[in-house]
C-alpha cells in the first residue's frame, strides 16, 4: 500500500510539472528546449524523480555542448601574393577538433599561411595543441606559417581562468 501511495504522489507531481502554459512559453525558445522539458517530465512519471532529473540534466548538457561547439573556418587564398589567410569563427573545442584539423590539413603547402583569431570566442587546449602540431609539421616541410600565438594564448587564458576566491 505505501508503494502505491508513493507512486500516486509521483504521478501527480509529474502531471503538475507538465504545465501546458509553461510548455507554450518554452516553445518560444525552440523545440529543443521544449523537448527536454517533455522528456524530463515523462521520465519522472515513467521511472523516478531522480532518473527524470538526471535525464533532463544530461539532455540540457548535450544541448549546451552542441550550441557551443559551432566552428566556422574560412580559408582565403590570394592568388597574386600566394598568401593564405585562415579565419576562425565560433568555438574551437575538442568536439569539433576533427573538422578543425581536417581544414588545416587541406590548406596547400605552398605560400604563406597566416592564422587569425579575430572571430574566435573560445579555444581549448586540445585545439591549441592541434594548431601547434600542424604548425610544427608545416614549418618542418619548409612552409611559412604565421600564427598570432600571443592572441591565442590570451584568449585561452581569459576564457579558462578561474576567479580567485576571497
Amino acid at each position: 500500500m505505501p508503494t502505491a501511495c508513493l507512486a500516486a504522489i509521483l504521478v501527480y507531481t509529474g502531471v503538475k510539472l507538465l504545465n501546458v502554459g509553461a510548455l507554450r512559453n518554452l516553445h518560444r525558445y525552440g523545440t529543443a528546449v521544449m523537448a527536454v522539458a517533455i522528456i524530463t517530465t515523462v521520465m519522472i512519471v515513467v521511472s523516478s524523480l531522480l532518473t527524470g532529473i538526471v535525464v533532463g540534466l544530461v539532455l540540457s548538457l548535450l544541448q549546451l555542448l552542441h550550441a557551443i561547439s559551432k566552428l566556422k573556418v574560412r580559408v582565403n587564398k590570394d592568388p597574386v601574393s600566394d598568401r593564405i589567410d585562415v579565419l576562425f569563427e565560433g568555438s574551437a573545442i575538442f568536439v569539433n577538433l576533427p573538422r578543425f584539423i581536417d581544414t588545416l590539413d587541406e590548406i596547400p603547402e605552398t605560400g604563406e599561411v597566416h592564422v587569425h583569431i579575430r572571430g574566435l570566442n573560445y579555444i581549448d587546449h586540445a585545439a591549441i595543441e592541434a594548431l601547434q602540431n600542424w604548425e610544427t609539421v608545416r614549418v618542418s616541410r619548409g612552409a611559412q606559417v604565421y600564427v598570432a600565438w600571443d592572441e591565442f594564448m590570451n584568449l585561452y587564458q581569459s576564457t579558462n581562468t578561474v576567479p580567485a576566491l576571497r
